[in-house]
């Protein structure tokens, strides 16, 4: 996990454990906006650097002790992640990677409030076999040979998985027009499985250092037409193709001019009369 330098630094200054005890990278603030959140976990307070896309981070700092409880839920394509101190209820969704991260980090937190509590199972809904939380930051991650390689195609059928789910809820129209670019049910479920890991931000990074600039606008451009099913962008949506423009490096004029070219090939009204 890559870690902005200015993030880092301002830790080093405020903590008292460096390393921290975990490090997890949210795959949106502490209100499930699409952005970022960087939680550290120490041995007595949890440190948050959170913030929508495109706005700087701002720190939420908090003792154990004030955290009266943590819960998560592990629901495809995320794990879910929900902090309650006082008032305030801090949500945030993680990339199915980071699921032991996610049970690590409840394991430091009920340690830290009861000691007896580090021998029971961490408790992720809804799976029923959750396995008892690791205390340490070495805790082994989910065998990396359950990720598919990355291929153009690969990237291509995450990608669109990653449009249909950054809403939260995939609509029916979304999938048809899914199933229209690909109908090949492995590379579906390649394309799926790899999202549920590295979740939407990361993959996008991943796909700018992959594609070539051609390769770049004909995934912008259909995942455009996919959000484009319903006639109009929902707020998660636009800040999802905002954060892709600028990771592939296209402009405002030339989104502008996808946008306007997509919505005259679905508008069939003009033929009418």
């Amino acid at each position: 996990m890559d870690i902005p330098y200015e993030i880092v630094s301002d830790y080093e200054r405020s903590m008292k454990v460096f390393p921290p005890m975990i490090a997890i990278r949210a795959l949106s603030d502490t209100n499930y906006r699409l952005g970022e959140t960087y939680l550290f976990g120490g041995s007595s307070e949890v440190l948050m650097y959170s913030g929508i896309l495109g706005e700087k981070k701002h720190r939420i700092d908090l003792l154990y002790s004030e955290i009266h409880k943590i819960s998560a839920r592990n629901e495809s394509p995320y794990v879910y992640l929900y902090i309650e101190s006082g008032d305030v209820k801090f949500k945030m969704k993680f990339a199915q990677y980071d699921l032991e991260k996610v049970k690590t980090f409840i394991g430091i937190w009920q340690q830290s409030t009861d000691p007896e509590e580090v021998a029971r199972p961490t408790e992720i809904q809804p799976e029923s076999d959750a396995t008892p939380a690791a205390t340490r930051p070495d805790r082994p991650q989910l065998e990396s040979d359950l990720i598919p390689e990355l291929t153009m195609k690969v990237g291509l059928s995450a990608a669109l998985h990653a449009m249909i789910y950054i809403d939260d809820e995939a609509v029916a129209r979304e999938v048809d027009q899914f199933n229209l670019i690909i109908n090949d049910p492995e590379l579906k479920a390649a394309g799926l499985t790899y999202f549920r890991y590295k979740g939407a931000m990361q993959l996008i990074d991943e796909l700018a250092a992959l594609y070539d600039a051609t390769q770049k606008r004909c995934l912008l451009a259909n995942l455009i037409e996919i959000a484009l099913v319903d006639r109009k962008l929902k707020p998660e949506e636009y800040e999802f193709i905002q954060y892709i423009c600028k990771a592939f490096g296209i402009g405002q004029e030339e989104l502008g001019a996808m946008y306007a070219l997509l919505l005259l090939k679905n508008n069939l009204a003009v033929f009418e009369g």
